[in-house]
């Protein structure tokens, strides 16, 4: 419990002149308790020690995570565009087939050959498509399928929110003409 008494200086109007008195004090012991009370607040307020460990360890775990991501979806991009210039490179390859058959032997082939140059693919988990274009006769189409579920990027997907693993690029050519 506080105890205020009222300073005699106030009723008699000699107080301090800058109004530092108003007319009330907190006898000794309790003002001891209260300034103990607030050094100790301004200590603990002033204390930064822990401060950093504490940001570390709300931020850590934000940052491994947009690091972890960025490494994965570079894998995947990486892997995305090593098909997409797979499927490029056996179009153009099936340009000196005579017929379809020959263009689509030639396609299977240059695929099988040069997906182990590709360091991202295993050569076993692409297929190969390649046929007349339906919509259009002048066109010859050339489509990978890959399945990409063993790159090590799955390893995270609980933690990150990934596409699906299949991976279908196509690329198309016009046919040589008469």
């Amino acid at each position: 419990m506080i105890r205020i008494r009222i300073d005699d200086r106030v009723r008699t109007g000699q107080g301090n002149k800058a109004g530092a008195s108003f007319g009330l004090s907190v006898t000794e012991h309790d003002h001891r308790k209260h300034v103990g009370l607030l050094t100790a607040c301004g200590r603990f307020r002033r204390d930064k020690s822990g401060a950093s460990a504490v940001e570390f360890a709300v931020l850590a775990p934000v940052f491994l995570l947009l690091l972890i991501g960025m490494i994965c979806y570079g894998l995947l991009f990486a892997t995305s565009h090593g098909v997409a210039q797979l499927a490029a490179d056996a179009a153009r390859a099936a340009v000196a087939g005579l017929s379809d058959q020959e263009r689509k032997d030639i396609a299977e082939s240059h695929v099988r050959s040069r997906a182990k140059n590709y360091l991202l693919m295993q050569p076993e988990g692409i297929d190969v498509a390649a046929a007349a274009d339906p919509e259009d006769a002048n066109q010859f189409v050339v489509s990978i399928r890959y399945d990409s579920s063993g790159l090590p990027i799955w390893t995270f997907a609980g933690l990150l929110p990934l596409p699906d693993p299949i991976i279908e690029r196509m690329a198309s050519i016009k046919r040589g003409g008469f």
